[in-house]
């Protein structure tokens, strides 16, 4: 009952940051300033690959806590934390690569990404909420 709680609340879906280094390819950037966003994008990767990493661990854990009868109060309340405390370092890494980012790219590059990015967001906005649906049936929806 509980984990279905959770599960609900999308509590237990690990986030998922970041785009390929492909995201940087339409920047009109000079060959060592490319290099330079696709090594930042690459080590903030690592940084990302080994968090999601170790939140996926604490939801093993988690989830085998709420199978558990004997679970008390406090070991919930701790696993909960160790997972929030995981998911705002994966923020906090994001927030820093960007803040990271647009400090290095020229402006109008900077506000090209950021229109890529909110594109992508809204499309995915779309698809998720037409999931299942083919265009005629969402043309009949309207």
């Amino acid at each position: 009952m509980i984990y279905l709680f959770f599960a609900l609340l999308g509590f237990l879906n690990p986030p998922f940051f970041g785009g390929g280094p492909w995201f940087f390819d339409d920047l009109n950037l000079p060959p060592d300033l490319m290099a330079e966003v696709k090594n930042l994008h690459f080590q903030h990767r690592e940084k990302v690959i080994d968090l999601q990493a170790e939140l996926q661990k604490e939801y093993l854990k988690f989830q085998e806590l709420l199978e558990n009868d004997n679970v008390t109060e406090k070991e919930l309340s701790l696993a909960i934390e160790k997972i929030s405390d995981l998911k705002k370092n994966l923020m906090k890494e994001r927030t820093i690569f960007l803040f990271n980012l647009k400090k290095i790219l020229p402006a109008e590059e900077w506000q090209k990404l950021k229109d890529q990015f909110m594109e992508r967001r809204q499309k995915g906005k779309y698809e998720k909420m037409h999931r299942g649906f083919n265009d005629e049936q969402i043309r009949r929806q309207r």
